[in-house]
């Protein structure tokens, strides 16, 4: 025979009802994620700070010393890069030479200095938290070839 007319309207609410719930809890749910990951700062590009710049005598080449605000992703940081040219400001496409933890680093703990032309002499006191060290630069063309030379403070 079948259910009564009433056990079957109850069935069929029961089971609207649960629909749209889930298609109300799913929608919620996905709005909620998107707006979480387009506000959250886990991604984003850390700040950059030249704390300081030299050029080479004959103006070839660029080191600097930034300072690079961490997020989720990258610890802070400082980093001395070189770059080709020599112009103002920061330049994003330079090699990094060194990195340092920043939370070792304080002001004057490293200095940077170009000795000759195709020397780079940097400077740091003992016990900086070093990340990255490079002993030399190599470029396609060898008269940008630099060798980079390593003094520890006390």
């Amino acid at each position: 025979m079948g259910k009564p007319l009433g056990q079957k309207r109850m069935t069929t609410n029961i089971l609207k009802y649960s629909l749209w719930t889930i298609l109300i809890l799913s929608t919620g749910g996905l709005l909620g994620y998107v707006v979480f990951i387009n506000t959250f700062d886990i991604f984003e590009t850390p700040d950059k700070k030249v704390i300081s710049y030299k050029c080479d005598s004959d103006g070839l080449r660029q080191v600097e010393l930034i300072q690079v605000d961490g997020n989720a992703t990258t610890n802070n940081s400082i980093i001395v890069s070189v770059t080709l040219d020599c112009k103002d400001g920061l330049r994003e496409n330079g090699i990094n030479i060194l990195t340092v933890d920043k939370d070792s680093y304080q002001d004057n703990d490293i200095k940077i200095n170009w000795t000759t032309v195709d020397t780079l002499t940097i400077e740091y006191k003992r016990g900086l938290k070093i990340i990255n060290k490079e002993d030399r630069i190599v470029y396609s063309d060898s008269k940008l070839n630099f060798v980079i030379n390593y003094k520890i403070l006390d």
